[in-house]
């Protein structure tokens, strides 16, 4: 019977208590019936209460339990079950709920019971396995298990514990023999199946097509530990003849020929011929680091970066995932590195040369500070800032880990006004394109002795930060920032400094990196995993195309159950009377009988028909859509599909918040679901899907007992931050403390000690201060400045002579001076010096008779000797020294003692450090679990990639079936791979590779490269490698958005299928134009046309609303031209990212602003090509300054897709000639329209 979570943690608890031991085997299976309570099968319990049972099972004493568990059949002489033993403790570790969770520190502690147990359960499973094998059944006495559960587990389990402990296989030599016999017993399990007779198996009662689906899903697990298991075995053959002709394979000639003469052939790490470039240079991309290293950006040695294409040159098997993952990779992030590479080794030729000659970086440390423009002949072009005479501020623990605070010299400019208004509003603007939260820099830090260290990070506060202290009164010359360092031993370093504090003629800068880090790492970190996690390898690794062409596209792994079929029933309009259409994957008839209704009466047109039927059959489907042809409206449809059949959770991605937005509230219209997740942060969200985050969910969830874990975890982190403070505020003021003053005596003056601790005179003994007044039963009442001194403290303040000298004085009473510590001293006075008649004796009586008492004749002498220092210290009389004496040898020792406090200092900082990054991570996995429970439990879970990539453990938990990526020929292939977790049984890719590819910075790897394009293709999506290869891609082919001429421009060029739809055929003609389309030939003026045409078209009346008229640059440098020309008559809105290019390259004077306030009636757009991606206007202005034919020849993506955004008009200006000489060839019917 099924116990609740409290009938089951009530039972739990004679197990774990510390005496428990189990004395029979009947012990251990109740145990375990206890543990299996913990199931998704069990109707009581919930996700939460699974996540709290794992928790409270690895931090108690539960795992101990396990591991006795785990031993406990080598340990016992009585009969004992494998079924009961041993198959509910591997069911437990191969259940969603562990291997799902974001727990990993708890989940690696389980199967680490796997590690260092194996020898006693691999011994166990293949006795028993022996046995049931040759009785061809499992079944026990007591019980019987079938072959699939035993398998899935065994296999689940192993794949776990592979991919978790990368050393297992050297740790534990049995296991790729464990495995290897495991997977031959599965083969006579599956063979025995069929055979007469038949294994004794509930399986083999199975129908047959049951039966080939539990097969075929037990064997995708078989298979991939088969692969973790052969690809361990395959080992790295060094550079030499065997590497050449293993990186060449079949290399299509020409490109290798290419590659022979301009690239170098070793391979990463120790492939290369010569060794390993640098510190961070590995074959294996796990072991890479993902921020470079110092070692790394000092380089000058190409980096490895591998051909992506099949026949390209590679030391991974061909035919492997793990090679197209590597590939991208490595491209990805020399797409990070390059630039911040390219800057610090530009800076350290210019530090080189500072004194030799003018440098560009002379001239920015000559005006503290500035941009550094890098000469267009110099390398690659690059442009970056540099912030100069950095000083530091102390570390502090946050949320975000350790940070220091960096102050610098405010850049040349507004940044300088007299102003703080002017400031404030300079940083206002430049904080959301430089010095972002993030953001990747890089301190430079020279010594006296010239050697430039480099300590990479990221930007850890927020632009209102440096809004703040640009506003303060030094905010003219000086503003700081903090910022995340990488590298422990810089902070270590920084600690070292703050304590120091003295000047020195190092030379400190601050460079930003033209790139955003955080931007790029979440995908590098993903794509780190294990390659064997990935789905789809079969369709998705690199091959041939005739291979690519002739694989066989499966259904949706899911769709295959035969007890599964999809209800098409809600494509249809209500009064289509369609009660029900099944669609079963497996079946041709019923997929043709599908595609037929769909296509006669549903709500789709025939080509959204076709791809929604290929869509629904096919595990990888591809859906191209020419411009208005409704790609979003059938990802729609398909979305209907697949929530209206409780396929959930489907994870929807897009490569802007804009398109992301788009769909979501479609979804909201269509009404259909509402149990939709947002992810991403609020200032990105349309205002209507607020509701909806998962920030709003979280808050409206109940409390769990994860949750209370995470609160204690939480105050954990606190604690260690305070600490930390404390230990800055320590270094701050430069206080050597007392207790490391004793440690330096103790240590290297013990006869000091001696007379400090153990020799202390009596009657200094009494006066002296005590550890605490309480022991002695005092209390002390008001400010007691004293409380804390200590001996030392007492004998440097010459608190014995100041009670001498006090006490001599004429009529002086029996009392301590202030400035003495006064705990208990007068319990020795009370009778000292006490005459006959009572009275309490004065001046000098009182001390002889206190002196008597403690065993001197005479009151001892105030010294005021001056002895050297050398004397001072060889001489253990401490207590006879003079005050000046005293001073001089606290002085020396303090000053030896700022060493054991400097180490004492630096190893508290570890520590915190350490402690705070451990307790901080375990606070994640719990915030992340909370998360991911809330996020299994939606229909659709929407972000956009580049929020996938950095919850990718939250995504792997939640355990998307469904992803559907939108914008999809936009997206990197590298941000496709790093957000498609091991659970997506399902995936969906919308777009058109014939628009705009994705945008990267780095030239060398773009396919528009003439000299490097075919090789690297780094900004070719996943969707046009797979349908240029041959990969099967629907054509949505139905456009309701262009008038028919400006689709025939692209109709007669890109889309020969292209068809109009008859709504497009009735809009009514610009007003105030001859022609509703036309090309402008000129060369001078454009500017002032646009101007003009632009007022023409407000002036008609019909095009006030934002959004009616979009100018398009084809030049970035256009845009601050145009902006100024219509600034006065319009509203000028500039896209974000143009603005931050603009920026970059410092072609805008003034600060970009994104919108200037004037008439909101007359609003117009200006954006460059690259950034108008999913959005659209009614009139498209296409302003290209200088064109030398290259749209209508080579490239077309750009122009097809702007024509294909303008439904109304478009008017495009280019120079005399350009079009001239391919208009008769190309487009006589469009470009002559007569009026």
């Amino acid at each position: 019977m099924n116990l609740t979570p409290g009938q089951t943690f009530h039972s739990l608890k004679v197990y774990v208590e510390e005496s428990f031991k189990f004395r029979t085997p009947e012990q251990v299976y109740q145990f375990l019936k206890l543990l299996s309570n913990a199931s998704s099968q069990n109707s009581f319990w919930t996700a939460k209460d699974g996540q709290s049972h794992l928790h409270e099972l690895v931090k108690g004493n539960g795992i101990v339990r396990l591991a006795d568990a785990i031993r406990f059949p080598k340990e016992t002489n009585r009969p004992w079950s494998f079924q009961r033993g041993y198959i509910p403790i591997f069911t437990y570790l191969a259940s969603d709920w562990v291997i799902k969770s974001t727990l990993n520190s708890d989940i690696n502690a389980l199967y680490g019971l796997v590690h260092n147990n194996f020898h006693i359960i691999g011994h166990t499973i293949e006795m028993k396995m022996r046995m049931f094998m040759a009785a061809r059944s499992f079944r026990e006495a007591l019980q019987s298990c079938s072959g699939k559960q035993i398998f899935k587990v065994l296999f689940v389990t192993l794949f776990e514990y592979l991919t978790r402990f990368k050393e297992a296989l050297v740790t534990n030599p049995g296991v790729r023999d464990f495995a290897e016999r495991i997977v031959q017993w599965f083969d006579e399990w599956v063979a025995a199946l069929t055979s007469k007779p038949p294994f004794q198996d509930e399986c083999a009662t199975y129908a047959e097509d049951q039966q080939e689906f539990i097969i075929e899903n037990l064997r995708r697990d078989r298979d991939r530990v088969l692969r973790l298991i052969r690809r361990a075995q395959t080992v790295f053959v060094k550079n030499g003849a065997q590497i050449s002709n293993q990186l060449l394979g079949n290399a299509a000639p020409g490109l290798v020929a290419a590659l022979e003469r301009n690239f170098d052939f070793d391979g990463p790490g120790e492939l290369c011929e010569s060794g390993p470039r640098h510190d961070n240079d590995h074959a294996e991309i796990e072991l890479i680091r993902v921020a470079p290293t110092r070692d790394e950006l000092l380089c000058e040695d190409e980096p490895y970066l591998p051909a992506n294409f099949y026949e390209g040159p590679h030391f991974h098997d061909p035919t492997s995932i793990e090679r197209l993952v590597d590939i991208q990779f490595r491209l990805l992030r020399e797409e990070l590195t390059s630039p911040i590479r390219l800057a610090v080794q530009l800076m350290i030729e210019d530090l080189k040369k500072l004194k030799s000659g003018a440098t560009i970086l002379s001239k920015i440390l000559a005006a503290n500070g500035g941009r550094y423009a890098a000469p267009a002949t110099a390398r690659e072009s690059i442009m970056f800032s540099v912030f100069t005479n950095v000083s530091f501020q102390p570390l502090e623990l946050t949320n975000r880990g350790i940070s220091v605070g960096i102050e610098f010299d405010t850049p040349p400019g507004k940044a300088r006004s007299d102003k703080p208004e002017a400031r404030a509003e300079y940083w206002e603007q430049v904080s959301k394109k430089r010095l972002m939260q993030d953001g990747l820099v890089a301190l430079l830090w020279k010594n006296h002795a010239g050697e430039v260290d480099i300590y990479v990070g990221t930007v850890a506060s927020f632009g209102r930060d440096l809004v703040d202290c640009a506003k303060k009164a030094g905010g003219r010359d000086r503003v700081s920032i903090r910022v995340s360092l990488f590298d422990t031993k810089a902070n270590i370093r920084i600690v070292q400094a703050l304590q120091n504090r003295q000047e020195n003629s190092d030379t400190r800068m601050l460079i930003e990196a033209p790139v955003f880090y955080e931007g790029i790492r979440p995908f590098l970190e993903a794509l780190k995993r294990e390659p064997e996690s990935l789905p789809f390898a079969q369709y998705l690794r690199l091959q041939s195309k005739s291979e690519l062409a002739q694989t066989i596209i499966n259904p949706p792994f899911y769709s295959r159950d035969p007890r599964f079929s999809f209800e098409l029933k809600d494509l249809f309009l209500p009064d289509a009377g369609v009660t029900s259409l099944r669609l079963n994957t497996r079946d041709p008839d019923s997929i043709a009988n599908a595609r037929t209704r769909l296509i006669q009466s549903s709500r789709l047109d025939p080509s959204q028909a076709e791809a929604m039927i290929d869509s629904l059959t096919q595990e990888v489907a591809l859906i191209q859509g020419p411009p208005g042809t409704g790609k979003s409206y059938t990802g729609l449809e398909l979305i209907r599909v697949l929530v209206k059949n409780e396929i959930a959770p489907v994870l929807l991605v897009a490569f802007t918040n804009h398109a992301l937005d788009h769909m979501l509230t479609g979804i909201l219209d269509a009404e259909i679901t509402d149990r939709i997740i947002r992810l991403g942060s609020q200032s990105s969200i349309d205002e209507r899907l607020s509701p909806y985050t998962l920030e709003k969910v979280e808050k409206e969830n109940g409390e769990s007992r994860l949750g209370y874990s995470g609160k204690s975890v939480y105050r954990e982190m606190k604690i260690l931050e305070s600490r930390m403070k404390e230990l800055m505020d320590n270094i701050s003021s430069r206080k050597v403390p007392s207790i490391h003053i004793e440690q330096h005596i103790s240590s290297a003056y013990p006869h000091h000690y001696g007379e400090f601790f153990q020799h202390v005179p009596g009657w200094i003994r009494t006066i002296a201060p005590k550890p605490s007044d309480v022991e002695e039963g005092w209390e002390t009442v008001g400010e007691s400045p004293n409380q804390d001194e200590s001996i030392i403290d007492f004998w440097l303040k010459a608190g014995d002579f100041q009670f001498l000298e006090t006490h001599r004085q004429k009529g002086g009473a029996a009392k301590v001076n202030s400035n003495i510590s006064n705990s208990n001293k007068f319990n020795s006075l009370s009778g000292a010096g006490t005459n006959e008649g009572g009275s309490v004796a004065k001046g000098p009586d009182f001390l002889r008779n206190f002196m008597r008492e403690h065993g001197l004749k005479n009151i001892p002498k105030i010294s005021e000797a001056n002895r050297l220092l050398d004397v001072l210290l060889k001489d253990p009389k401490v207590w006879r020294m003079s005050r000046k004496e005293r001073t001089a040898l606290h002085r020396a020792r303090s000053t030896e003692a700022i060493g054991l406090t400097h180490t004492i200092q630096t190893q508290e900082f570890e520590d915190f450090r350490r402690a705070h990054e451990e307790t901080a991570g375990h606070h994640k996995e719990i915030t992340d679990q909370i998360k991911a429970e809330i996020l299994s439990r939606s229909h659709i879970v929407g972000c956009t990639t580049t929020g996938a990539a950095k919850l990718v453990s939250l995504l792997s938990s939640m355990g998307p079936k469904v992803m559907i990526v939108e914008e999809a020929g936009q997206v990197l292939e590298a941000h496709i791979l790093a957000s498609l977790v091991g659970t997506v049984e399902h995936m969906v890719l919308i777009g058109d590779p014939l628009q705009l590819r994705p945008n990267i910075n780095s030239y060398k790897l773009s396919t528009e490269n003439p000299k490097t394009g075919k090789i690297y293709k780094f900004d070719q999506s996943l969707m046009e490698r797979l349908s240029s290869g041959g990969f099967r891609m629907s054509q949505i082919d139905v456009q309701r958005r262009m008038r028919p001429e400006i689709s025939s421009l692209i109709r007669n060029t890109l889309y020969p299928n292209l068809k109009d739809n008859d709504r497009v055929l009735s809009y009514p003609n610009v007003r105030g134009m001859h022609k509703n389309m036309f090309f402008v030939s000129h060369n001078h003026k454009e500017i002032d046309m646009i101007y003009d045409l632009v007022l023409h078209l407000i002036k008609q009346g019909s095009y006030n609303k934002p959004g009616n008229i979009v100018i398009l640059a084809a030049y970035l440098g256009q845009i601050p031209k145009l902006r100024k020309k219509l600034q006065d008559v319009v509203t000028i809105v500039i896209d974000e990212r143009d603005a931050e290019l603009l920026e970059q390259q410092t072609m805008d004077q003034e600060e970009t602003g994104t919108v200037q306030k004037v008439q909101l009636s007359k609003q117009v757009i200006i954006r460059t090509l690259d950034n108008f991606q999913g959005e659209e206007g009614e009139i498209i202005i296409l302003s290209l300054v200088r064109n030398s034919g290259t749209s209508f020849n080579e490239e077309t993506s750009n122009l097809e897709y702007i024509k294909g955004k303008a439904p109304i008009g478009f008017l495009r200006s280019l120079p005399m000639g350009d079009v001239a000489d391919h208009a008769e060839k190309r487009f006589p019917a469009v470009i002559y329209v007569r009026p």
